[in-house]
Parts: structure tokens; C-alpha cells; sequence
């Protein structure tokens, strides 16, 4: 970088600085000590804050996570206690202490009742796992298919290039036609003013608004001609992301540097709550690559077993939300009941009636609930008693019809029976006598056991 200071004279000892638009650049003189895209992330790392917490270290996900709506980041929310415990139902449970993601234009705002955005919220542990499988599944394709894989960042650079070039052409054929009328406009100005026709107050608050103005479309206008001479090669930016996947073989555990050399950016869009599923959409931009989408496979069709685990995994997620939820409508109602004394509108023994009321109307949904539950066990098992009936009398009636079999038959099958066992026993000996690479032939005189002579004889014959 030179001609950035000058001398209004040989003579002159204290040097000036020289507008940035008369520096002169040269790329690409010195042989770097890192690379350009090690540089480039420690400049975004450096770029964002990250302010250490009650857990004595940064979280890893700040400044990379936004929100679908707003484009704002997300704010991460944890406790430095690991679990608590919580009295419901007359139990204790524990739970994880919270440690999620939120938006933070939601809440900036909600404090003050200005609802800018809606709560995308997404749990810590989640994301972890999202970002960890995004990673193990895209380095695996590109491991097994190199040459594909740069095929399809060429397709898809393509297109975005083509789209980012289409409107860029039309922002920049509109931004440089008004910066031609702003340079009539301030021609006009200063012709008025230089006849009397405008005041000097007028002029100048004009010609600095049509400078700024002026100013700022140049810039803009010279970043998009940036962008578009300056694109970069597609296959560069596949080879860049290669060297990154060489570098992690075999990982099961998502560390800081990583996250820093693979993830761009995280986008997290508002949850769906459909029946007593919670879907989420998450979109994972890659370095180099971006929001890279892996060929689908189809998923063959879910079996009777996995149909009959999710209905009974969707109706446990039915009665816990709907267990939760009359839960928090008591402590609502309990909160309600008790700023009310507060104000003075009920009086203590007022809420105490309203408490006992409630408590004997649960008691008697409880019964009714138990009352019920009773029933379908004994209707469950009263049908299973009758099926088991059935099947009874079904297996004594095919016996009753088969025909009867006379001793000497009976013997003889018996008889058969055992031969089959002895001979069976036979060849068991045999093959582990040569499994064990032993000579010594199997002597006759020892015969399986519960095995006449006469039965041996005929085996060996």
C-alpha cells in the first residue's frame, strides 16, 4: 500500500494524509504466512463479540445464528446451574436448566408490548446436534462423490450468479441514472443561488443532501461492479471446501474450530405445531459452499411396528402438552388470585373457598379419570380372556377330529423319533473330533445317552 501520506514540500518534515481514493493497493506482493480463508475467519471471529458468561467461556454459536424473519441474531439464554427441580402433581421432577436460542428483535420488544417478530426458539442442544449431523452427512458425500459434488457447486453458483448478476444490472443502471440527475439538480442549485433566486441557508442544506446522497450511490454502485468482476471461481470454492473435509477424518463431538471452519451462518425460521408434533425449519450454510441440499433417497415405507411406535409416541405427546397446559392455567390463575389480594379486590378467605372448590373439582376429575381407567382395564381384559377361550376351543376341536392313533403306531413314532436324536447326536461327535484335529475315531462303545445297543448297531450300519 503506498502514496497514502505526502509532503506539501521537500522542505515540509510533517507528512499529510491522502484521501483513500489516491492510495494504491497491490495485491498479492508477499508470500501470506496463512491463508486466505484462515484470515478470512479470524477477521469474522474478531468481528463478533462474544462475552464470557457465568460458565467461564463464550458460546461457540454467537453471531453465526439468525433469525428466518427479521434477520436479526439470535440471543443465547443458560443458567449456570446444570438441572433444577420442579414440584408439579404433587412430584418432584428434574429438569435441565434452560440454554436456548431466541430472537432478539422479539425480545428487545416484548418488554414493551411491541410485537416486531415472533419467538424463534430453538434449544442449544438441538442446534448442536443439527450443525454435528449437517457436517458428518455433507463430508461423507464428499468423500464418496468428489466429482459430483463439484459438479453440482458449479450448477448451483450458476445460478445464483446469473440471478445475482440480473439484479445487480438493474439496481446499478437505476442508481447511476439518478446519480446523473443529482448532478443537474445540484447545477440547478447553484445556478439559482448564484442569481439570488435561493438563499445561501437553502443551498446549503441542499447541496449537502444531494452530496451525501451522491456519495452513497457511488459506493453502492462500485461494490456491485466489485461483485460482479470479482466473482470467484466455482471450482475453487469446492477444492477450498475439500481441503476442509480432508482435515476431519472421524469426529463424533462438535468442537469450536469446527464450527468456525465449516458453518457460515445458521438460519432458524418459526416452529410449526401441528397436532402434538413441533417441526422446525433450520437451514445450515456451509463455507464455500453455502445451504447445500444432499440428494434425497427415498425412505422406504414405515413398517406396522414403527406405525404402531409413532401413534403411541404422538398420543404421549398428546397427554403430557395437554397435562402441561392445565397445569400452567393453574399457576396462572393462582397468580391472577393472588395479585387480586394484593389490590385488595378479593379478600384472603374469598381465594382459600376458590382453592378448596378447585381442589375438589380435581379430586372428582381424578376419580372419574380413575373411575374410567378401571373399566377399560377390565374391558381389555375380558376380551382378552375370550380370545384366549376361543383359541382354546379351537385347538380341542382340531384335536377331537384328528384320527386316533393305535399303541404300535405311537411306538412307532416314538421309536423314530429317537433314532433321528441318536443320529444327529452322531454326526455332532464327529465334526468336533475333527475340529479338533484329533485321529482317535469315535468309539462304539460310547453311545448318547438314553440309547439302546441295538439302536447304535443300526447307526453305524
Amino acid at each position: 500500500m503506498n502514496f497514502r501520506t505526502f509532503k506539501e514540500s521537500y522542505k515540509d518534515k510533517n507528512s499529510k494524509w491522502n484521501p483513500k481514493d489516491k492510495w494504491k493497493i497491490f495485491h498479492n506482493n508477499h508470500e501470506p504466512i496463512i491463508d486466505q480463508e484462515t484470515f478470512d475467519t479470524v477477521q469474522r471471529l474478531i468481528g463478533t463479540p462474544r462475552r464470557v458468561d457465568k460458565f467461564g467461556e463464550a458460546n461457540p454459536f454467537t453471531g453465526i445464528v439468525f433469525c428466518a424473519d427479521c434477520g436479526a441474531k439470535l440471543y443465547n439464554t443458560r443458567q449456570a446451574k446444570t438441572h433444577f427441580v420442579e414440584k408439579r402433581f404433587g412430584k418432584e421432577y428434574t429438569h435441565k436448566t434452560a440454554n436456548f436460542y431466541s430472537c432478539s428483535t422479539y425480545k428487545a420488544n416484548q418488554r414493551h408490548l411491541r410485537v416486531k417478530c415472533s419467538n424463534h426458539f430453538i434449544r442449544t442442544a438441538v442446534l448442536q446436534e443439527l450443525v454435528l449431523d449437517t457436517i458428518k452427512r455433507v463430508s461423507g458425500y464428499v468423500r464418496e462423490n468428489e466429482a459430483e459434488f463439484v459438479e453440482k457447486i458449479r450448477a448451483a453458483s450458476e445460478v445464483k450468479q446469473a440471478e445475482t448478476a440480473k439484479s445487480h444490472l438493474k439496481t446499478l443502471a437505476k442508481n447511476k441514472h439518478r446519480i446523473g440527475e443529482l448532478d443537474l439538480l445540484f447545477q440547478k442549485v447553484y445556478e439559482d443561488n448564484a442569481t439570488g433566486k435561493l438563499s445561501d441557508e437553502r443551498f446549503d442544506l441542499l447541496s449537502s443532501s444531494y452530496e451525501r446522497e451522491q456519495r452513497e450511490l457511488k459506493t453502492a454502485v462500485a461494490e456491485m461492479e466489485a461483485q460482479l468482476t470479482a466473482y470467484e471461481s466455482d471450482t475453487l470454492k469446492a477444492d477450498s471446501f475439500i481441503e476442509i473435509v480432508k482435515r476431519y477424518t472421524e469426529f463424533d463431538t462438535l468442537t469450536n474450530s469446527m464450527l468456525n471452519e465449516f458453518v457460515a451462518k445458521i438460519i432458524v425460521y418459526e416452529a410449526d405445531k401441528i397436532g402434538a408434533e413441533r417441526e422446525q425449519q433450520v437451514d445450515i450454510h456451509l463455507n464455500f459452499i453455502g445451504h447445500f441440499e444432499l440428494p434425497q433417497e427415498e425412505a422406504p415405507p414405515p413398517t406396522e411396528a414403527e406405525l404402531i411406535e409413532q401413534e403411541m409416541r404422538r398420543r404421549k405427546l398428546e397427554y403430557q402438552r395437554e397435562a402441561n397446559r392445565r397445569w400452567y392455567a393453574k399457576k396462572r390463575q393462582e397468580e391472577e388470585w393472588q395479585r387480586a389480594v394484593e389490590s385488595g379486590e378479593i379478600s384472603a378467605e374469598e381465594i382459600e373457598a376458590r382453592k378448596q372448590a378447585q381442589i375438589a373439582k380435581e379430586e372428582a376429575e381424578n376419580a372419574h379419570r380413575e373411575q374410567r381407567t378401571n373399566e377399560r382395564r377390565k374391558y381389555a381384559a375380558e376380551w382378552a380372556r375370550k380370545k384366549r377361550a376361543a383359541k382354546r376351543a379351537e385347538r380341542e376341536a382340531l384335536i377331537a377330529n384328528e384320527p386316533k392313533l393305535t399303541a404300535e403306531e405311537k411306538k412307532q413314532i416314538r421309536k423314530e423319533k429317537q433314532r433321528i436324536h441318536a443320529r444327529n447326536w452322531y454326526h455332532r461327535q464327529k465334526e468336533k473330533a475333527l475340529a479338533e484335529n484329533t485321529t482317535a475315531e469315535i468309539s462304539t462303545a460310547k453311545s448318547p445317552p438314553h440309547k439302546t445297543s441295538e439302536m447304535q448297531t443300526a447307526i453305524l450300519a
